[in-house]
């Protein structure tokens, strides 16, 4: 790894995240669309490289206790903490290792799961080289690694953004800061009334979103390096691995091209890798979390049965749309909201309904980004604790000021006025204490619809 990349890393600390398209449970449901059965996940074994402070990687531990878990990263500092964190929340089943994945090499088809999110397009080549031979020489049979990379042609449009703002951050006005860059850049292009214009605004605005700290790593780091998804599958090919398929699969989902290419990618369907790629040219898709097997592992094409063995997490409402089957399905997966919902539980509960036919509905609905499915189920607690706490892992994030990870590994930001409520719900209180202690800063009504959504991502215990 360069030393500009390994200086950044060792200097300053990565934003705290977690990654939902990263966790074995999506990874493993999303496989099944490549035709792979993963392992099962809460007893498998996993491997995060370029894991920072374990943010991503500790909660996956803290919930499969029976699985085994190791975490690389270059950066001593980060390891350590994530050592402390990890002491301090009791989670045990997890290993952090401070390597260059250049020298450092497991044992041979060791992992079920391999994550990499963040990593392959911001090292060298020695590096992302060193990455898929550990994907080839550790996975099982039927393991899957996720690797995320940024993709062109969409990151072509975004290049000259990051090489003016990294050269504008060092003028005194700028401060050596790169949002004050940006700053600058978007005043100077106020009152422009051209498309290019009106885009590169709109660039400005998503980098700026993602503040000061990512942006040091991500889009203005030492190497950003984006490639073709055709060259990264070839990458993959030349390293014994094979692709199979993304982990957000509504990221592939041809009903979002233009109706043009609709068209012309049916004609390619004997050559599904040039289908994506044409997808990404007509899309300008700026960025992959791709799933990938060993070359030898054996894919096929996966029956409505196997597909329903999994369960379905609703991101947003499913609309009404007439059709007898999608209308069912939306009744039962919003009642049961915010609970995923097994699919063949959905399927006993619309018997009058053709399975094959609801089992595609849902994976049109999948690939729309509306549902997402997952291996392993998650249901919250059906009432309140009665003595409400936050697991010891997300009381630690709380009070570091970090975002807490729900049931569902999404991160979540928790405002100072409510950490302060949060921090009440320490296993002792209870909840009447807790609402009247609310009730003398008149904060009753705003806890309780708090204290709520807490309990439904799983965050209270």
């Amino acid at each position: 790894m360069t030393d500009s990349v390994a200086a950044i890393y060792n200097r300053e600390d990565y934003p705290s995240m977690s990654h939902p398209t990263g966790h074995p449970s999506i990874m493993a449901a999303s496989a099944i669309f490549g035709g792979l059965r993963t392992s099962h996940v809460p007893t498998s074994r996993i491997l995060e490289i370029g894991c920072a402070s374990g943010h991503h990687i500790l909660p996956i531990a803290a919930a499969f206790p029976d699985a085994s878990l190791t975490a690389v990263d270059l950066s001593n500092h980060a390891i350590e903490k994530a050592k402390s964190i990890a002491q301090s929340a009791k989670i045990t089943n997890v290993q952090f290792l401070c390597a260059d994945i250049k020298n450092w090499r497991p044992s041979a088809h060791q992992y079920d799961y391999i994550i990499a999110h963040g990593f392959f397009s911001w090292v060298d080549d020695e590096a992302k080289s060193a990455l898929l031979d550990i994907c080839q020489h550790a996975l099982t049979p039927n393991g899957v690694a996720m690797i995320s990379y940024n993709t062109q042609p969409g990151w072509a449009l975004r290049q000259p953004l990051r090489e003016m703002t990294n050269a504008l951050r060092h003028m005194p006005a700028c401060k050596n800061s790169s949002i004050l860059a940006l700053d600058l850049i978007e005043s100077a292009m106020e009152g422009t009334d051209t498309d290019y214009g009106k885009y590169l605004i709109s660039l400005i605005k998503d980098a700026k979103a993602k503040g000061e700290q990512q942006l040091k790593f991500d889009d203005l780091g030492p190497i950003n390096d984006p490639c073709y998804f055709s060259q990264f599958v070839q990458w993959c090919q030349a390293a014994g691995l094979k692709y199979v398929s993304e982990s957000d699969i509504a990221l592939s989902n041809p009903a979002m091209l233009p109706e043009g290419a609709k068209s012309l990618l049916p004609n390619l369907r004997n050559d599904p890798l040039l289908q994506q790629q044409l997808a990404d040219f007509f899309t300008g898709r700026t960025f992959r979390t791709s799933l990938i097997c060993r070359a030898d592992a054996n894919l096929w094409q996966p029956t409505w049965e196997e597909v329903a063995e999994y369960s379905i997490e609703l991101l947003m409402p499913i609309p009404a749309t007439g059709n007898p089957i999608t209308d069912r399905i939306a009744e039962v997966i919003h009642q049961q909201q915010p609970d995923c919902v097994p699919m063949r539980a959905l399927l006993a509960d619309i018997q009058t309904c053709d399975p094959e036919q609801a089992v595609t509905v849902i994976l049109q609905l999948a690939q729309l980004g509306i549902l997402r499915l997952r291996s392993i189920p998650y249901r919250r607690l059906q009432s309140m604790p009665e003595h409400p706490r936050l697991s010891l892992l997300n009381e630690h994030y709380l009070k570091a000021g970090l975002s807490i990870v729900d049931a569902l590994h999404n991160p979540c930001k928790i405002a100072p006025s409510d950490r302060k409520v949060l921090l009440n719900c320490n296993g002792i209180n209870s909840f009447d204490d807790i609402m009247r202690q609310c009730a003398e800063e008149k904060q009753v009504q705003s806890a309780h619809a708090l204290l709520q959504f807490m309990n439904d991502r799983g965050l209270l215990c």
